[in-house]
Order: structure tokens, then sequence, then C-alpha cells
């Protein structure tokens, strides 16, 4: 009895383990979510745009509204394209998550109304869903 109760927790353990690890390996995938672009973001080495997402992704920063009870996703993007660059401007966009990228364009010092958010990755954007 004692090694069966000592082999079921051990394979429990390892189910477990390959869950979450399966979880945070997802997390750095590339997404395919609906955007607004909404400024240009603080001053990195490299342009950071701030864009909300109009869906729910875990890859964003989600913030309470102070005046509803809705919550906004926001991200700065690194790369997006000069195309979708006009505030208000509505696009399917595909990113992922670098945390190298968040890394290194981190900014130092900024001045912006939001409070620090996620910094992501686009690899294209498109006006109907990513194909």
């Amino acid at each position: 009895m004692k090694l069966f109760t000592t082999l079921l927790v051990f394979l429990l353990s390892v189910a477990a383990l390959s869950c979450t690890d399966e979880a945070v390996d997802n997390a750095d995938h590339a997404d395919c979510v609906r955007a607004k672009f909404i400024a240009n973001y603080c001053v990195s080495d490299k342009p950071l745009h701030l864009i909300q997402f109009l869906e729910p992704t875990d890859l964003a920063t989600a913030q309470k509204s102070q005046t509803s009870d809705s919550t906004f996703y926001l991200a700065a993007v690194l790369d997006l394209p000069d195309s979708v660059q006009k505030i208000g401007a509505v696009f399917y966009m595909k990113f992922h998550f670098d945390q190298d990228a968040e890394n290194k364009y981190r900014p130092k010092i900024c001045q912006a109304v939001f409070s620090p958010v996620k910094i992501l990755v686009c690899d294209s954007v498109s006006s109907q869903f990513c194909q």
C-alpha cells in the first residue's frame, strides 16, 4: 500500500508540473487580437506605441477603469507598422512576448498617463482577422 501511495503522489506531481510548463510555454507564442492605436509611448532606444486590445489577452497589462467596472488591456508595442500609427486606428495584430525585448527597451523614465505596461513585439497587422 505504501508503494502504491508513493507512486500515485509521484505521478500526480509529474502531471501537475507538466501542465504548469505547458502554460508558461504557451504564454510566449504569437496571438492575434483586435487592437486600437492609442498613442506613442515613452521614449526608448526603439519606438514604443501604446495600444489597447479590444478583447482580453493574458499577454497585455490589465487595468481597471476609474470610472466604471470595465477592464482595459494595454501594451507598449515594438515594430508596429506606420500604417496603423493613427490615433483610434483599429486593426488585428499578431504579436508575441519577448523577455529580452522587454528588458532591453523598458523605458527608464516614463511620464505616460498610463502606468507601466508590458512590452510586446508586433509580428504583423491586418484589417481582417489574422490568417
